[in-house]
């Protein structure tokens, strides 16, 4: 029997319509909500423009961090394979990571200041 089936699935989908007369709670800005609001929003999800929103919703869930690898530095008598990091070697990693972005945003305050000197000096 085809409608116990999609009874099944359609469960989900009847209850964000009933739902869709009431203010949704929050700002709106969890994935859980914009879902429910999407699903309540969208009667046919097979057609195209649906499809779409769909896709663009799983794009805006990605991940958007960059990722970086620390610089944790191996031994010399490193041959390859799997290696184990204690807690500690990688918090000194991430010390010395930190280390070098507050470097790097000390040169970058160095090299403007000597360009606003320049500037002024030739005026």
């Amino acid at each position: 029997n085809a409608d116990v089936i999609l009874k099944r699935f359609n469960n989900y989908t009847s209850n964000a319509d009933e739902s869709s007369s009431s203010e949704p709670e929050g700002d709106g800005s969890s994935w859980k909500q914009l879902r429910h609001l999407i699903d309540a929003a969208v009667k046919d999800k097979a057609e195209k423009p649906s499809q779409k929103l769909s896709a663009a919703m799983h794009l805006l869930q990605k991940h958007q961090k960059k990722s970086k690898s620390l610089d944790l530095q191996q031994r010399k008598e490193y041959h390859g394979g799997a290696v184990y990091w204690s807690p500690r070697k990688v918090r000194e990693a991430r010390a010395r990571e930190s280390v070098k972005q507050t470097e790097k945003e000390a040169e970058k305050l160095q090299k403007a200041e000597t360009k606003q000197l320049k500037a002024a000096a030739t005026l």
